[in-house]
């Protein structure tokens, strides 16, 4: 059930160091330490209600919490974001989104002490800064290679960092990836191919870490006892032949040389239903079935997608007769008005609720939200609910077995690092997009 939460006014202001969030009748604060933050928000709470739903964090079950004494214990969480540079504008919408987080948990007792790492350099310096504030943990920074830098130092101080990537090879028991990962989504996709009885897939990878990454997952899936079949195609990212690689995968050679020895085999008949044969055949590229149920086509970039789900029919890759797959790259506006996709399947996080969060967002800044945004409103959204029952965070550490909810659908922090995701299964229909059950 959704919660009810004050109406919020909002003025964006330039600040250099503290943001002061007002709610309720009564006057709170929450300071905000950081040279670089270009604009922030001060919510003025009144009477009214707004709501948003999917954000409360309620663990399914119930962590055995019992510090009542350190309710009131103020902590200071680390914010290492891109406010400067190329990024800056990604940086600035996690800003955004944090701060929207801790005004709707209403918990007061958080400090944010941000730090801009837009450029390497500061990256280091900026970290034993935070160190030295003594922060609980530190939520960012957003590129895996300053994770990797990172990944160290986080273990000799013992620091907690909470990253957005979701690249679990950069996990550790200090570093976790919050970001959904393709390996979750690929566990979600095979186990959606065994239940439909799609048991032979062909798998489209860029040659690259991210394509290999994906393949490695595949072929661990046996242990899961999924009766799946699965062949790899690369392509090379820097320069790739869509063509060449689509004609592969429909093994259009092969089947085109069919063609040619079925039509030799029936001109040796010469009675009429041979002759009709022949003359069909003869208006066919190739001959025989393809020997494939399913198509996942993971690229790099969206534009990628287009040009081999372009290409594919032309190689008899009918997506009226072989299911086309793929992962949240595919979830594009544009996808719906690409008739080859018509009836693919893809996975994403909840888009209900993250429709919900993108419009309580744009409510108090006026503009759309990175997409990394909500899950920086999820992050902070579970620190604020831990903290205020627990004073500390010291629960963070030992909820492995505990699932929440937020914006982007029901996760649990893994000791290792890894966040631990369900995505939705999502149809492109009729230049719709729908979430199937």
């Amino acid at each position: 059930m959704s919660k009810l939460y004050p109406t919020m006014y909002f003025r964006i202001y330039l600040i250099l160091a503290i943001t002061i969030i007002f709610y309720g009748c009564e006057t709170t604060t929450t300071q905000i330490k950081n040279e670089n933050t270009k604009k922030t928000i001060d919510f003025v709470g009144n009477k009214k209600t707004d709501s948003i739903s999917e954000e409360t964090y309620d663990d399914e079950v119930q962590p055995d919490i019992n510090n009542d004494n350190e309710l009131n214990q103020i902590i200071n969480i680390g914010l290492m974001l891109p406010l400067t540079g190329p990024h800056y504008s990604i940086g600035q919408s996690l800003l955004n989104a944090s701060q929207l987080a801790l005004y709707t948990s209403k918990n007061s007792n958080i400090n944010f002490i941000v730090k801009d790492v837009g450029e390497t350099k500061n990256l280091t310096k900026s970290f034993y800064e935070l160190v030295n504030d003594d922060v609980e943990l530190i939520v960012g920074p957003v590129f895996s290679e300053k994770l990797k830098i990172l990944n160290p130092m986080s273990r000799d101080e013992k620091v907690k960092l909470i990253s957005f990537s979701n690249n679990i090879d950069i996990t550790s028991k200090n570093v976790s990836a919050f970001g959904l990962s393709p390996e979750d989504e690929i566990e979600k996709l095979f186990r959606y191919c065994d239940s439909k009885n799609l048991k032979r897939i062909k798998v489209i990878l860029p040659e690259n870490i991210y394509g290999n990454k994906i393949k490695d997952k595949i072929l661990n899936l046996k242990r899961l006892d999924l009766n799946i079949d699965s062949k790899f195609f690369y392509y090379d990212p820097k320069n790739p032949d869509f063509y060449e690689v689509s004609k592969r995968v429909a093994n259009y050679e092969t089947r085109e040389e069919n063609l040619k020895n079925e039509i030799s085999r029936l001109s040796e008949f010469t009675d009429e239903i041979s002759k009709a044969k022949i003359k069909k055949l003869k208006k066919l590229d190739t001959y025989g079935e393809l020997n494939f149920d399913a198509l996942l086509i993971i690229v790099n970039k969206f534009d990628e997608l287009i040009s081999f789900s372009s290409v594919l029919p032309y190689y008899d890759v009918d997506p009226k007769k072989i299911q086309y797959l793929g992962t949240s790259t595919w979830n594009k506006t544009a996808i719906v008005k690409e008739p080859s996709l018509n009836g693919g399947i893809f996975t994403d996080i909840d888009q209900d609720s993250l429709e919900k969060f993108i419009n309580h967002y744009e409510k108090y800044f006026k503009e759309k939200p990175h997409e990394l945004a909500a899950f920086a409103f999820d992050i902070i959204g579970l620190i604020a609910k831990l903290q205020s029952k627990d004073g500390s965070l010291t629960k963070l550490k030992t909820i492995e077995t505990v699932s929440y909810s937020g914006v982007t659908g029901k996760f649990r922090l893994l000791n290792s690092g890894r966040t631990s995701r369900t995505p939705e299964i999502y149809k492109i229909k009729n230049e719709t997009i729908v979430k199937l059950n």
